[in-house]
């Protein structure tokens, strides 16, 4: 009511609670308008954006250095006036590179100088002839003493004829020429028969003047494993009766018993100075060396036994010169 009758009257009764009513409204308007032009354009609500947390910035990536200018590279020389010129003429004609070597060029530079060879030749053989007839001595001459094909060198750029044997079908089997064989001289040497023979090879080309032996032999007999090792097991008296057994027959059917019968004199007299004893082989095991030995040369025999019948080293000698005496015989029977 006072402040009522103040107002009326304009006295100043009042007036400073008024004015602190009127201060504390305007700081308020104040604070209103400050808080709500900084959320005027938020979609969130007032009180959710006084609880807003804002995420922190993401941080800018560091600049990155500048990168360095590139080398240039270095200037070239100058070409030489010469070299240059050489390219420019290579370049101008590309036939003039090298021909790569190849099979099909060395064949035909081997034909064509093959050809040029053996024209020349018949043309020196021909004397001025249109033709060789095929009795021709001196150009059958010239085929039998050289080949056919004709060895090109590059090297030298020139072609050889090289002079080889004549070709003639041969057995393996057969010995060196100049020597005539047996069937009583040595298996090793012709152990295939003619027939097998002149299937592997053909006919002999030489005739009646061959020196070879195409008489049909026996094939050398070979002892196997068991064999072998029985035949170290026996005993001096076993080995020397075989030994004498069979050496007696198979001199007796290739007409050598004169021969052989120093050696086996030799072997008689230690067979009789050899004690008796237990048999080192059965039955079965003898009967097989026996067949195996009786298909062997006199030779052959002997090297085979002669090592189980451990004869004394003045008797091996002896027996060597032996066998020595009837390889010359042999030798000259053919």
């Amino acid at each position: 009511m006072g402040q009522d009758l103040a107002k009326e009257c304009g006295c100043g009764y009042g007036d400073e609670e008024g004015m602190q009513e009127q201060r504390v409204e305007i700081d308020q308007s104040a604070v209103r308008g400050a808080t709500g032009s900084k959320f005027a354009g938020s979609p969130l609500s007032q009180e959710d954006e006084e609880f807003f947390v804002a995420p922190p910035a993401e941080p800018q990536p560091a600049a990155k250095p500048a990168a360095k200018p590139a080398a240039k590279p270095a200037a070239k020389p100058a070409a030489k006036p010469a070299a240059a010129a050489a390219g420019a003429s290579s370049a101008a004609s590309p036939s003039s590179k090298p021909r790569k070597i190849s099979l099909e060029t060395i064949l035909r530079d081997l034909e064509a100088s093959e050809e040029s060879s053996y024209g020349g030749a018949f043309q020196s053989m021909a004397a001025g002839q249109a033709a060789l007839q095929t009795d021709h001595q001196e150009l059958r001459r010239f085929i039998e003493e050289h080949t056919t094909m004709a060895m090109l060198t590059y090297q030298h750029t020139f072609v050889t004829l090289r002079p080889t044997r004549s070709e003639r079908p041969r057995c393996q089997s057969l010995p060196p020429k100049g020597r005539s064989w047996s069937p009583a001289k040595d298996a090793r040497r012709a152990d295939r028969s003619l027939d097998v023979w002149a299937q592997g090879a053909g006919a002999c080309a030489w005739g009646a003047a061959c020196h070879f032996c195409h008489q049909p032999h026996q094939k050398r007999q070979k002892l196997d494993r068991n064999q072998r090792q029985a035949m170290r097991s026996m005993t001096q008296r076993e080995a020397l009766q075989m030994l004498v057994e069979k050496l007696g027959e198979r001199a007796a059917a290739t007409q050598l018993s004169l021969q052989v019968q120093p050696i086996l004199d030799i072997l008689h007299e230690q067979l009789a100075e050899t004690p008796e004893g237990r048999p080192s082989l059965s039955q079965s095991q003898g009967r097989n060396i026996a067949c195996a030995v009786s298909k062997m040369s006199c030779r052959m025999m002997i090297q085979a036994l002669l090592p189980a019948s451990r004869l004394e080293a003045p008797q091996i000698r002896q027996v060597q010169r032996h066998l020595e005496v009837l390889k010359s015989h042999l030798a000259q029977q053919d």
